[in-house]
């Protein structure tokens, strides 16, 4: 995995969004390539992901296998990560959500951190209506899984609106599909 690290406070994070299309053992992660697919991925809570625009979707089953996904070296981040990388750069730019939320979102000016966030929106899990949702929305929010567990078939997301820059966690559906940022915990590998 070659991606550009940087560090936020004490944590080195990867500056793009984990793209993988293999479990760790070589062998393909099930591919989506409809809503019906998804959905049944979802209700069979299985292992699925999604591809579009260069990014790929985990619904939350991926992490949970015996193939593994997270490279050597790297970790999800937990919901008291994403806590602390706020509260960093709180310190650093100034207090306010949406102060945090921008540093996260720069490409340029003063608030380019390098974390390069992609607006991509959250893959909904049941209905097709809420699968149509991802599309409208897409440009809206972005939503990382986190490693944290939460209760029966949920599990914890971080959230950042695009015009609000405010950020919250919360659970929702393990058959949901997110991104994923990973943490190094290994320079050596990166």
């Amino acid at each position: 995995m070659k991606n550009k690290i940087i560090q936020i406070g004490n944590t080195q994070w990867n500056s793009e969004n984990f793209n993988a299309l293999h479990f760790a053992n070589g062998e393909a992660i099930p591919l989506a390539s409809s809503k019906e697919e998804w959905m049944k991925a979802s209700r069979n809570q299985t292992p699925c992901a999604w591809e579009m625009k260069d990014q790929v979707y985990y619904n939350h089953y991926i992490f949970n296998t015996d193939e593994g996904i997270i490279p050597e070296g790297y970790r999800m981040p937990s919901d008291k990560d994403w806590k602390a990388l706020m509260s960093n750069l709180e310190d650093q730019y100034g207090p306010g959500w949406n102060v945090a939320g921008k540093a996260l979102s720069a490409r340029r000016g003063e608030f380019n951190i390098g974390f390069h966030n992609i607006w991509g929106g959250m893959l909904q899990s049941h209905t097709a209506y809420a699968f149509a949702d991802f599309v409208n929305e897409q440009n809206e929010a972005s939503y990382y899984w986190t490693r944290t567990e939460s209760y029966d078939q949920q599990a914890r997301k971080f959230y950042l609106h695009k015009k609000t820059k405010e950020f919250d966690i919360s659970s929702s559906p393990r058959g949901c599909g997110m991104l994923v940022r990973l943490i190094c915990e290994d320079l050596d590998v990166k």
